[in-house]
């Protein structure tokens, strides 16, 4: 038997795999993409904004390996769940930044599956500091990803 507040509990201490499993398929957030502030974009590191809806618990603030569904593909990407403590502060939310993909995905509807917490968030000294970390999660998400046994998690990339 599967409950739901091991779920929540597995989800809480940053699981992702192990929660994935009781599941059948990684933990996700699907919405309709919005616009953000657009500091990801003149950064070079675009990225996507999901609404964090209230009925559905959010994963605990942090940076995490995601696959991001669009239309029928999925991508590697980078999540931060938080408050963008380096720039002015908001409230809660997710940003996605998709690995290997060009568009434009404003007003779209997307999904992204939880993988792996890959650290806390942090506020960074200035931009640069900032970039150069997202540089690192972004090599330790791709290493992952080429590592995952994905039939194992419930995600069939196929």
């Amino acid at each position: 038997a599967v409950s739901s507040t091991e779920i929540r509990t597995l989800i809480e201490k940053r699981d992702m795999r192990q929660a994935a499993k009781m599941l059948g398929k990684p933990y996700f957030i699907s919405g309709k993409t919005e616009h953000g502030m657009g500091l990801g974009r003149q950064l070079g590191i675009p990225t996507v904004n999901i609404d964090l809806d209230s009925r559905r618990s959010a994963p605990p603030r942090g940076v995490y390996l995601t696959a991001a569904a669009v239309g029928k593909r999925i991508f590697p990407a980078l999540t931060n769940v938080g408050t963008c403590p380096t720039f002015t502060e908001r409230n809660i939310h997710t940003e996605t930044f998709i690995l290997d993909f060009n568009g434009d995905l404003y007003d779209e509807s997307i999904t992204v599956y939880f993988i792996e917490h890959l650290r806390d968030e942090k506020k960074f000294a200035n931009e640069k500091e900032l970039i150069m970390q997202i540089d690192v999660d972004k090599n330790k998400a791709i290493s992952i990803w080429e590592e995952i046994k994905w039939q194992e998690i419930g995600l069939n990339l196929q």
